[in-house]
């Protein structure tokens, strides 16, 4: 997966930490059904994944969920359909965000590229800020 991975990475690496912000960590890697599954309707999500934009690798954009939901078309192959495809079926609205982090190198392998590796710990930090902020505003 490369730089795909970075969610995982980052929230493992906060999962402690978030956890003592009594916020509940699910990692879901390609298994969206089932982290759909455990959402309950009163639920503030965010979600974590990977993005390519075009922006700089290790770049942090945030996305109000109720606009993806009723923005982006739900994908057309039923073996990546994702958890905001899901909540678009099912006609149920979360609120929460999306926090993208741009990757770069999208290819088979098991670790992050140089670029991301780099800056992991820095992205953690930015995750993690912008999480305790999401938290504090509802």
């Amino acid at each position: 997966m490369k730089d795909d991975g970075i969610a995982i990475a980052v929230a493992e690496h906060l999962e402690d930490t978030l956890k003592e912000e009594n916020t509940e960590i699910i990692l879901g890697e390609t298994d969206s059904l089932s982290c759909y599954e455990m959402l309950e309707e009163n639920d503030f999500v965010i979600l974590i994944d990977a993005q390519l934009t075009g922006a700089e690798a290790g770049t942090i954009c945030v996305y109000d969920l109720q606009d993806l939901i009723k923005n982006i078309p739900i994908s057309a192959n039923q073996h990546n359909i994702s958890v905001i495809d899901l909540m678009k079926l099912h006609h149920r609205s979360f609120r929460g965000r999306l926090i993208g982090i741009e990757a770069e190198i999208i290819d088979f392998g098991l670790e992050l590229g140089d670029t991301l590796t780099v800056q992991f710990e820095e992205i953690c930090k930015k995750v993690k800020n912008t999480v305790k902020e999401m938290i504090l505003e509802e």
